[in-house]
């Protein structure tokens, strides 16, 4: 079973880049915006990406991006409430939670250095079918352990 881990520093994702992709894999068609926090006024405002390639070399931790399917030049939208952003992007994928998922598996080996960002390095481990594994994570580094019937003692 192929598997996606992290192998640097900062915390598991992947590329703005490889996000569509991923979404391109399954038939999804989405615009990038990137999310500014307002702390005053307790709003997000998104706006378009327009190089994705640019933005991924200077992404940091914490910024908030989202794939939508509208147009828009910039849309508000009020801090955590995910509910709302959901009305402008179908597609609510999480690459934390689907780390086994074929689609970002494959978008992930194709596009090579592309997938990574300054904080996020996804890379593609194999563990047997049919094991049981657990993820450890150090400050955004990871290993895996796998085995059969794995458990705390």
């Amino acid at each position: 079973m192929k598997l996606l881990i992290n192998e640097t520093w900062g915390g598991f994702g992947v590329s703005v880049y490889t996000m569509i992709h991923t979404a391109s894999k399954k038939g999804i068609k989405v615009v990038p915006y990137f999310g500014k926090m307002d702390f005053v006024s307790g709003t997000v405002v998104y706006r378009p990406i327009d190089d994705v390639k640019e933005f991924d070399k200077k992404m940091s931790t914490g910024d908030i991006v989202l794939l939508a399917d509208c147009n828009l030049q910039e849309f508000v939208a009020p801090l955590g409430d995910d509910d709302r952003l959901k009305k402008f992007s179908p597609w609510w994928f999480s690459p934390d939670d689907n780390r086994t998922d074929s689609d970002l598996i494959s978008a992930v080996e194709e596009d090579g250095d592309l997938a990574f960002t300054p904080v996020n390095k996804p890379t593609v481990v194999e563990i047997p079918d049919g094991y049981d594994y657990e993820i450890n994570d150090y400050d955004g580094m990871e290993t895996v352990y796998a085995g059969k019937d794995l458990r705390v003692i």
